[in-house]
């Protein structure tokens, strides 16, 4: 029997060699930003980020990876353009989550991984596939999970649909902290040097006329 894979979703990330060379200045620009407690997590109270000068590196190879994702993977026209909308740092401390969510008021969403080893786990949202039937299955595949999580090297980005859901499982550093080290707090930025989940993330949103020269006309 042939199966056909209907309606992917297209998660596509950098691979190994592409991954993005972080320099000392650009790291320490991420540490001396304000943070902020996002609930489960700490983020930068910029929600522009990637704007700032020092970051301007960063920010040419995310717009580079999604020119990339638009282009060779959607197939979306050269007509249509696109833009980053926000962009934020987050921090995520040892045990700690970050819950299940998707992007709102953006198409595109994604993640540029600061620390090694980042789990992103993403969720398949058609709850009603076999009429909310579940089933015991003798093995997994793509045609029956509804988690699938993967594990980032630093410097990888990951591009996906905002409307795909997501979460973050509880987060275990890769090198344990010695019991003589000061407690790490979405305040105390030095937590980059003790092993917390860093990453950086970003919405992006059509930019420029759509369907130009129409009655139909939208001006971003």
């Amino acid at each position: 029997m042939k199966t056909a894979d209907a309606f992917p979703v297209a998660i596509s990330s950098s691979d190994e060699a592409e991954c993005y060379q972080f320099s000392e200045d650009e790291l320490h620009a991420l540490e001396s930003q304000p943070y902020k407690s996002g609930g489960d997590h700490g983020m930068t109270e910029d929600l522009q980020v990637l704007n700032q000068p020092k970051l301007s590196g960063i920010k040419k190879f995310v717009e580079d990876g999604i020119e990339d994702y638009v282009r060779n993977v959607l197939l979306i026209s050269e007509e249509v353009k696109f833009k980053i909308s926000s962009s934020w740092a987050n921090i995520q401390e040892v045990g700690n989550t970050h819950h299940m969510h998707f992007h709102t008021n953006s198409v595109i969403s994604g993640v540029l991984h600061v620390s090694d080893g980042n789990i992103l786990v993403f969720c398949d949202g058609s709850n009603d596939r076999y009429n909310h039937w579940s089933f015991p299955f003798k093995g997994g595949n793509q045609y029956n999970t509804r988690e699938a999580g993967f594990k980032f090297k630093k410097g990888c980005l990951v591009l996906f649909p905002s409307t795909v859901k997501h979460y973050v499982p509880p987060y275990e550093k890769i090198n344990k902290q010695k019991d003589d080290e000061p407690e790490i707090t979405f305040e105390s930025m030095s937590s980059f040097n003790h092993g917390n989940r860093i990453s950086i993330s970003f919405n992006v949103f059509l930019d420029g006329p759509v369907m130009p020269g129409t009655t139909e006309q939208l001006d971003l």
